[in-house]
């Protein structure tokens, strides 16, 4: 069993790759929405 989860863990490595990438890259986009909503109130926070 071992063996085998040895043999196979490139594989998925491999399969799951392009769905980190788009995490990674839904999470960015959501950070930026969030970044351009709050700007307005973290620049009248500095005046």
């Amino acid at each position: 069993m071992a063996l085998l989860a040895i043999i196979l863990y490139p594989f998925v490595w491999l399969l799951m790759l392009p769905l980190r990438l788009l995490g990674m890259t839904v999470d960015a986009v959501f950070d930026l929405i969030k970044a351009i909503i709050t700007l307005p109130a973290r620049v009248f926070r500095k005046i």
